[in-house]
């Protein structure tokens, strides 16, 4: 088996309660040829002082120390300045176990694949969830991931953030792929979205070696000014993808369109909002020219989907707002009741 160098890009923005155990379990990879890249993005605590005891430490860590930019122009710091063959991206609060690297490298290499999704715990306020990619590895060639990347749509396998998975530099060198620094959110979804146009084939992996640490916020806590414009945008690049490459599952992949109503709804209802106001705002948003065209093509076969699309046209948006603006109980008693209406209008 080939030894080539990978590097391990870790964004670092006043993470000095976490980022030593985050060095640590980079530093004990059974893979070892490794470079580990801390970007410091402008940390105002102890930060950079860590970095740079790492690095004086371990000649595999290299460490830049930058004005603040956000997570986006560290990330691409560390693009420019890696010399691997492949890449992999840390956040400075998460940790690894001790074969991350060697599992998603000899798979990879098995299959000479540009890309590896591997599986990833979540933790949060004590809670563990497993999120495996399925049972053993899988090899998709061009003909065949396009159906996969269809579970894009959920999230599945990950493929939303850039952590627990291995890329070819190459391919991102060659068609200059960055992540887009003037957006506030979806940026690490563009970036894999960006990387899929140009990739020929991916392998799966259901080993978890990555442990997600989440401290609230997302979807369902934060709420992001411009969620809807960065989102948008992430999409379009997303459904470019099929119109190049898959055109006969185009109808299928703008179910996504859905998704990005409901999760830009959820987001607007993170703020005190009424439902007048999520109303007229749910109206400008499904009235979009390009929206609302796809809403006329769009057959949704996700159940919640269908009731949002069947609610959109029927003009109902104060009832669907509603729903949204409940959040937890929109699951158990909101979308049940108007699965039973439908079958009446």
């Amino acid at each position: 088996m080939k030894n080539d160098l990978v590097s391990i890009i870790v964004p670092v923005y006043n993470a000095e309660k976490t980022l030593k155990k985050c060095c640590y379990s980079l530093l004990e990879q059974t893979y070892k040829n490794i470079e580990i890249i801390l970007v410091n993005d402008g940390s105002n605590d102890d930060s950079s002082k860590i970095c740079r005891k790492f690095a004086k430490n371990d000649h595999r860590v290299k460490f830049i120390d930058k004005e603040n930019g956000g997570v986006s122009s560290a990330r691409n710091a560390g693009i420019e300045c890696a010399r691997g063959e492949y890449l992999s991206f840390v956040d400075s609060d998460d940790y690894v176990d001790k074969e991350y690297i060697q599992n998603m490298y000899e798979k990879i290499q098995k299959d000479n694949s540009d890309i590896c999704l591997a599986g990833y715990w979540i933790k949060k306020h004590g809670f563990v969830q497993k999120n495996e990619n399925g049972k053993g590895s899988c090899l998709y060639d061009q003909s065949l991931y396009y159906e996969k990347l269809l579970d894009f749509i959920w999230g599945k396998n990950g493929m939303y953030f850039p952590v627990a998975k291995l890329y070819r530099k190459s391919l991102i060198k060659q068609n200059e792929i960055k992540f887009n620094e003037n957006i506030q959110c979806g940026e690490d979804m563009l970036f894999n979205v960006q990387f899929f146009r140009y990739c020929k084939s991916m392998t799966i992996i259901s080993e978890c070696n990555y442990y997600y640490i989440m401290h609230g916020g997302g979807l369902s806590g934060k709420y992001q000014p411009r969620f809807w414009r960065d989102m948008s945008m992430v999409y379009q690049n997303y459904l470019k993808i099929y119109e190049e490459n898959y055109p006969e599952k185009i109808t299928e992949a703008k179910e996504i369109i859905l998704t990005l109503l409901r999760n830009t709804m959820f987001n607007f209802y993170c703020k005190k909002r009424s439902i007048k106001e999520g109303t007229v705002f749910l109206k400008k948003c499904s009235n979009n020219s390009e929206v609302a065209e796809i809403l006329q093509e769009v057959i949704p076969q996700n159940r919640f989907n269908q009731i949002i699309l069947f609610c959109i046209k029927h003009g109902l948006y104060s009832a669907l707002c509603i729903g949204f603006k409940s959040k937890n109980p929109i699951k158990k008693y909101f979308f049940p009741v108007f699965c039973f209406v439908r079958k009446y209008i």
